[in-house]
């Protein structure tokens, strides 16, 4: 009788361990789906041409993924460099002697969506709404939209009405010509805001860093 006990004793003990073994390879197996679906997360997501740091860590010895001196992103909530060297939107990262203001000073739109009125850009002017945007009309209340209360009312102003400054297909300057009849140039607040000397409009060094490059960001009135 305790050979017999002693024998289903031992099957169960057998069974809880090849069941744990094959829990602990399941585990395993998901822990490193688990850890592939991160890593081409975190692949998908790196963008190593950028020149601003995730930890809002700027100027002096930090670098950007692209190897220079980080920056702040200037259409993002903290676009300036206090002489800390930390990214943000206070008087003492932006209006100090040794700050760095990164915004864009030709951006006539604002990201709030607010427009008209007392609200300014960052070029310092009355702020617009995006013609080429999701909300390209101001109401009379002051914000950027797209209903007929933004658009269509006696005091609304549509931005759409003037002609485009750009071309769909990314040529600028030279003889590509725009909607509005002038040389094209490369939308400032696009993913593609710079022409380069071949008249492409992009985002890399040869579009926006070299000697005949135009960076439409920071170029109120270049063509």
């Amino acid at each position: 009788m305790k050979n017999i006990n002693l024998q289903v004793t031992a099957s169960r003990i057998s069974s809880n361990i090849k069941n744990c073994l094959r829990l602990r390879q399941r585990m395993e197996a998901i822990a490193k789906e688990s850890f592939l679906a991160v890593v081409i997360l975190l692949l998908g997501t790196c963008n190593c041409e950028a020149n601003y740091r995730s930890d809002l860590r700027c100027g002096g010895s930090f670098l950007a993924p692209n190897g220079e001196v980080a920056e702040c992103d200037p259409v993002g909530e903290y676009p300036c460099c206090s002489p800390g060297n930390w990214c943000g939107n206070t008087a003492a990262h932006c209006d100090c002697d040794d700050c760095i203001d990164y915004r864009i000073p030709c951006q006539k739109f604002r990201g709030d969506l607010r427009c008209g009125g007392g609200y300014l850009a960052a070029n310092g002017e009355v702020a617009q709404c995006n013609p080429d945007g999701e909300y390209p009309c101001c109401s009379p209340f002051n914000w950027c939209g797209i209903t007929a209360d933004h658009c269509d009312c006696a005091d609304c102003a549509d931005y759409r009405s003037s002609a485009s400054e750009y071309r769909e297909d990314l040529r600028c300057g030279g003889n590509y010509l725009a909607p509005n009849g002038k040389p094209a140039k490369c939308d400032p607040n696009g993913l593609y805001p710079c022409c380069s000397q071949w008249n492409w409009c992009g985002n890399t060094a040869d579009h926006c860093k070299c000697g005949e490059c135009v960076d439409f960001r920071y170029s109120c009135t270049a063509v």
